[in-house]
C-alpha cells in the first residue's frame, strides 16, 4: 500500500503540472502571446501593409505594434557594458492579454515615458543599477522607473538568453536604434477576430501566431517539457506498481506450502489464483485512494519548490476526474506488474514444493512479457510525443537490464532480490542524475553548434552599412586577430507557402560531406543551394528541384543540389547555404566572430562600445553563461520532478525490507543472543545498507550519464556526451543516504525487540 501511494500520489502530482500546461496548450494561447494573434516581421510594415492594418481596425480588429533589437547598456556602476535584448511597446495598448508586473508595482503606462526604462532583475544586478538609476542605451541616457518582473508573451517574443530593457515607443525612437542600421525585429499584436489566413495573406513574410494554434513552434516547445513531466509521472508509477509486484511475489513465496496443500485438496488453479488476485486488487485499491489524497500535500510541496520558474499560477483546485484517472491507472499498472508471480501460482505443481525441491516462486519467461508490454504501451497512452517516449522507454529498459545483472554480480548472493533492491536504487538515481546532467550538457551542445568557431567575442544583428566602419576600427586594434569572420544571413520563405527560414551564405565553397548531390557552383545561372534533410522533409523539397523563395519582398528561385545532415541548433541558425553571390539586394544581416590575443576580450569590447555604443557585443564566455542560466531555469522544474522518482524509489528499498522482517529478525536475535550489542548490530546493518547504497549511486550515476547523453542525442540529432565528476559523487553520497536511511527506518522495530521472543515467534 504504501508503495503503491506514494507511486500515484507522485504521479497524480508530476500530472497536476503536466494538466495545467495541456489546458492551457489546448485551450489557447493568448497568455503567451499577448493577444489574439502575432505577427513577427523581419522589417518593418509596407504602406500596403498598413493600409491593410487600418481596414481592420474599422472591422474592430485593433493593433499593438513593437519593435525589438539588441543593443548595448551601460551604467557608471558597472565597468563593462551588457548586451541586451530591448523592447519598443505603445505602453496604452500593451498587451491585450496578461499583465507587465514590475517592481515598485505601478501601472506600465505610468512607468514608461519617453525618458524612463524599465529593466530585468538580471539587468539590474549587473550594471548595479536599481529604480531611480540611470543608463545608457547606444549612448542615450534613461532613468529606470522599475524592475521588469514579469512580461506575459516573453518566450513568444524574445527567446533569447539576455537581459532585457522596455521602453515606450517614443523612447525607442530616441535610441536611434532603426536609423544606426541595427537589426530590428517588428512585432504586431491584433484583438479581435483576424484570422491566420488572412493575416498570412497580409503579410506573406511574417510569421503569424494564432492563440488557437498548438502547432505553433511555442506550442512544441510547451509540449515537450509538457512530454518530461508525463514520463517522470509514468516512472514514479511504474516504481510504485513494482513495489506491489516484489509484495506479491514474496508474500506467495512464504506461502508455498498453502497453496501446494489445496492443489492437492482439489483446489484448481484458477480459484487459488483469484484468491490472490483479489487480495492484490484490495491491497492495490487501498494503496491508490491514499496516493490520490497523497498527491495534495505532495503538489503543495512542488509547486512551492518551483514557483520562481514557473511562467503562470497554477491552480490547485481539486478534479474529481483527475483523481478517478490516477486511482485507475495506479490499479492497472499494479494488476500488469503482479501478472508474473500470480500467473507463477496457476502453473506450480503441488509436489515438487512439498517435497522440497522447489524453494522459490518460479513463473514461464513469456509471462514477464504481459507486464512489460502493458506497462510500455501505457507509457505511450500517457505521453504527447511517441517519439520522445520512445527514446525514454529504451535508455530506461536497457539501463534497467544493465543494471539488474550489475547486481547480480556486485553483491555476488543467491537469488534476486539484492539484485533487484540495488536495481530500483539505482534506476532511481539514473534518472535523477540525468537531470542534473541536463543543463550543462545542454549548454555544451549549443557551444559546440555554434557558428564562427574560434571567436571570443560575437557582434550580432549588424546591418550592411555597419560592416565597413568596424571592420576598419577593428583592423586598427591590435588587440584583435585578422582575419575578422563574418557570417550574413537572410529571413526567407517559399513564395507559395507559410513559415520562415534562416539561409547562410559562403563566399567559398565549403568542404563538409553531403548527404546526397553536390555543393552549388558560383557563377551558375540559377543560384544554387543546399538544404537540411530535415528541412528538405518538412518542405517536400527534392535535389534538382527549383524552389521559389521571396526575401524583404523580393522574389528569386533557387535549385537544391544537395542534402546535408544538420543537427537541431545548425538547422535553426541556418537550415539553407548559398553562395554570397545569390544574397545581393536581400535584407541581409551579418555575425561577425572577433578572435582576440592575450584575452583582452574587454579591452576590445570597450573600444567597440566606445565608438559604436549600438553595437550589440557579447564574449563567447558570456553567451555560454547566459545559456546556461536559462537551461537552469528551464529544467529546474523538471528536476524537481524527479525527486519524485527518487521517493518511489526509496519507497519500495523500504517495502522489499520491510517483506523480508522475518529472515532479518532471526537473524538480528540470533546475533543479538551471541553476545552482540544494540549498537553493533545497528551499525552492522548501516554498513550493509550503506555498502549498497555507495554501489548503487556509483552505477546509477554512470548510467545516468549514459542515460542523459542518449536522450539529448536525440533531441538535437547529434553524439551528446553527459558526464560530471561532481553529479557522480553526488549520485554515490544520495545512494548511501537513501539505502542506510530506509534500513535503518525497515529495521528499528526489530532491533528494540529481545531475542527469545523473536525466535519464539512471539
Amino acid at each position: 500500500m504504501a508503495a503503491l501511494a506514494l507511486g500515484v500520489g507522485a504521479m497524480n502530482a508530476a500530472r497536476a503540472l503536466g494538466s495545467e500546461f495541456s489546458r492551457r496548450l489546448n485551450g489557447d494561447l493568448r497568455q503567451w502571446i499577448a493577444a489574439d494573434a502575432a505577427v513577427t516581421l523581419p522589417q518593418a510594415p509596407s504602406e500596403e501593409q498598413r493600409g491593410e492594418m487600418l481596414r481592420l481596425a474599422r472591422e474592430g480588429i485593433a493593433a499593438s505594434e513593437s519593435l525589438e533589437a539588441y543593443t548595448m547598456a551601460s551604467s557608471d556602476q558597472a565597468a563593462d557594458p551588457v548586451l541586451v535584448s530591448v523592447r519598443g511597446v505603445d505602453p496604452r495598448t500593451y498587451p491585450w492579454y496578461g499583465e507587465v508586473a514590475l517592481e515598485p508595482r505601478e501601472p506600465l503606462a505610468s512607468a514608461l515615458q519617453p525618458d524612463t526604462a524599465v529593466v530585468s532583475r538580471s539587468l539590474a544586478e549587473r550594471l548595479a543599477v536599481e529604480p531611480g538609476s540611470h543608463i545608457l542605451l547606444n549612448g542615450v541616457d534613461f532613468r529606470i522607473a522599475a524592475v521588469l518582473t514579469a512580461e506575459p508573451d516573453r518566450l513568444a517574443s524574445a527567446p533569447n538568453p539576455y537581459p532585457r530593457v522596455m521602453l515606450s515607443d517614443a523612447a525607442f525612437a530616441r535610441t536611434r536604434i532603426v536609423s544606426q542600421g541595427n537589426a530590428v525585429t517588428w512585432r504586431l499584436l491584433f484583438r479581435g477576430p483576424a484570422s491566420k489566413d488572412r493575416l498570412q495573406s497580409i503579410f506573406p513574410e511574417g510569421h503569424v501566431t494564432d492563440h488557437r494554434d498548438n502547432q505553433d513552434p511555442l506550442a512544441a516547445a510547451l509540449a515537450a517539457a509538457l512530454t518530461y513531466l508525463d514520463l517522470t509521472a509514468w516512472t514514479a508509477l511504474a516504481l510504485g506498481s513494482l513495489g506491489v509486484a516484489l509484495v506479491i511475489y514474496l508474500h506467495i513465496e512464504q506461502r508455498l506450502d498453502t497453496v501446494a496443500i489445496l492443489k492437492v485438496l482439489g483446489g484448481r488453479g484458477s480459484q487459488i489464483l483469484l484468491i490472490y488476485l483479489l487480495e492484490t486488487a484490495a491491497m492495490s485499491l487501498a494503496g491508490c485512494a491514499v496516493g490520490v489524497a497523497l498527491a495534495i500535500p505532495l503538489e503543495r510541496v512542488f509547486l512551492l519548490a518551483v514557483k520562481d520558474q514557473l511562467p503562470f499560477a497554477v491552480a490547485l483546485a481539486w478534479r474529481w476526474r483527475q483523481a478517478a484517472e490516477a486511482a485507475g491507472l495506479g490499479m492497472l499498472s499494479s494488476l500488469l506488474a503482479t501478472a508474473v508471480p500470480l500467473l507463477a501460482v496457476r502453473s506450480m505443481a503441488p509436489l515438487p514444493v512439498l517435497r522440497r525441491h522447489v524453494a522459490r516462486l518460479a513463473g514461464r519467461g513469456r509471462a514477464a512479457l504481459l507486464p512489460l508490454v502493458g506497462m510500455a504501451g501505457l507509457a505511450l497512452w500517457m505521453v504527447h510525443s511517441w517519439k520522445a517516449g520512445a527514446a525514454f522507454l529504451f535508455g530506461l529498459a536497457a539501463g534497467g537490464l544493465i543494471l539488474m545483472a550489475l547486481g547480480r554480480v556486485v553483491l555476488r548472493r543467491p537469488g534476486r532480490r539484492g539484485a533487484v533492491r540495488f536495481a530500483a536504487l539505482a534506476l532511481s538515481i539514473m534518472v535523477i542524475a540525468a537531470s542534473w546532467l541536463g543543463p550543462a550538457t545542454v549548454v555544451r551542445v549549443i557551444e559546440q553548434s555554434m557558428p564562427l568557431p574560434g571567436a571570443d567575442l560575437f557582434v550580432l544583428d549588424l546591418g550592411p552599412g555597419q560592416i565597413a566602419p568596424l571592420m576598419e576600427l577593428l583592423r586598427q586594434d591590435p588587440d584583435v586577430m585578422p582575419p575578422v569572420d563574418l557570417l550574413p544571413s537572410v529571413a526567407l520563405r517559399r513564395a507559395d507557402a507559410p513559415g520562415r527560414w534562416i539561409a547562410t551564405c559562403s563566399s567559398t565553397t565549403p568542404k563538409g560531406a553531403l548527404s546526397e548531390g553536390r555543393w552549388w557552383q558560383p557563377g551558375a545561372a540559377v543560384p544554387e543551394a543546399v538544404m537540411a534533410e530535415s528541412l528538405a522533409a518538412t518542405l517536400g523539397a527534392k535535389v534538382g528541384q527549383t524552389l521559389a523563395f521571396v526575401a524583404g519582398g523580393k522574389a528569386f528561385p533557387a535549385r537544391i543540389v544537395g542534402l546535408r545532415r544538420l543537427d537541431a541548433i545548425e538547422e535553426r541558425r541556418g537550415g539553407l547555404v548559398f553562395p554570397c553571390t545569390a544574397f545581393a539586394g536581400l535584407p541581409t544581416v551579418y555575425e561577425a566572430g572577433i578572435a582576440v590575443r592575450f584575452a583582452r576580450a574587454d579591452a576590445v569590447r570597450r573600444t567597440i562600445a566606445g565608438r559604436y555604443p549600438g553595437v550589440a557585443v557579447i564574449s563567447r564566455t558570456e553567451l555560454a553563461a547566459a545559456f546556461e542560466a536559462v537551461a537552469h531555469d528551464a529544467i529546474a522544474i523538471l528536476r524537481a520532478a524527479t525527486l519524485l522518482i527518487l521517493a518511489a524509489g526509496t519507497a519500495i528499498l523500504v517495502v522489499m525490507v520491510l517483506a523480508e522482517e522475518k529472515i532479518r529478525s532471526r537473524e538480528i536475535a540470533i546475533l543479538k543472543a551471541l553476545g552482540a550489542r544494540p549498537g553493533q548490530v545497528r551499525n552492522r546493518l548501516l554498513g550493509e545498507f550503506a555498502w549498497l547504497g555507495a554501489l548503487a549511486g556509483a552505477a546509477g550515476g554512470a548510467m545516468g550519464c549514459l542515460f542523459a547523453g542518449l536522450l539529448l542525442s536525440v533531441i538535437f540529432r547529434k553524439a551528446a556526451w553527459a558526464w560530471d565528476g561532481k553529479v557522480l559523487v553526488g549520485a554515490i553520497l544520495l545512494g548511501v543516504v537513501t539505502s542506510a536511511a530506509a534500513g535503518w527506518a525497515a529495521s528499528v522495530r526489530t532491533l528494540r525487540q529481545k531475542p527469545l521472543l523473536i525466535l519464539r515467534n512471539e
